[in-house]
């Protein structure tokens, strides 16, 4: 995609959200956006060096919280059996992020139509998430 074909992008997506924020430059420059939101992104640890080089990709998936993503991150992992996953703790511009329709096991679930550049990551908890998820089940 050459810059041309990415302020395009960024206008049709302006328009379709009917957003009156500014319009941030294509090249991922957010610092004069005056909202921001705390998102989460949680994938196998195989991408982690991507993600850290290049950003989240356009249409990437987001949680408004972290034990959601951690859950993601940790059955994705599982189920492609990578060695392991990692939580991306992103700080983006609120226009940037869109709600989508959800499953029913997720809740509240966003996207982000044009990704974010790796600039917008806070932190990146590669932690081993099957602590947060133990549930007490046996009999007291």
């Amino acid at each position: 995609m050459i810059a041309s074909d990415a302020a395009v992008v960024w206008v049709r997506y302006e328009c379709y959200t009917a957003r009156r924020a500014p319009v941030p430059a294509p090249s991922g420059d957010t610092s004069h956006w005056p909202e921001t939101m705390i998102v989460y992104h949680g994938t196998t640890a195989d991408c982690r060096e991507g993600i850290i080089a290049e950003g989240l990709r356009p249409g990437s998936y987001v949680a408004p919280n972290k034990a959601l993503s951690q859950d993601y991150a940790y059955d994705r992992a599982i189920t492609l059996g990578a060695d392991a996953c990692v939580v991306f703790e992103l700080d983006v511009p609120d226009p940037m992020v869109t709600e989508v329709e959800a499953w029913w096991w997720t809740g509240k679930q966003l996207i982000l139509p044009l990704g974010c550049p790796p600039s917008c990551i806070v932190s990146i908890d590669d932690a081993d998430p099957r602590p947060y998820q133990a549930i007490d089940i046996e009999p007291a």
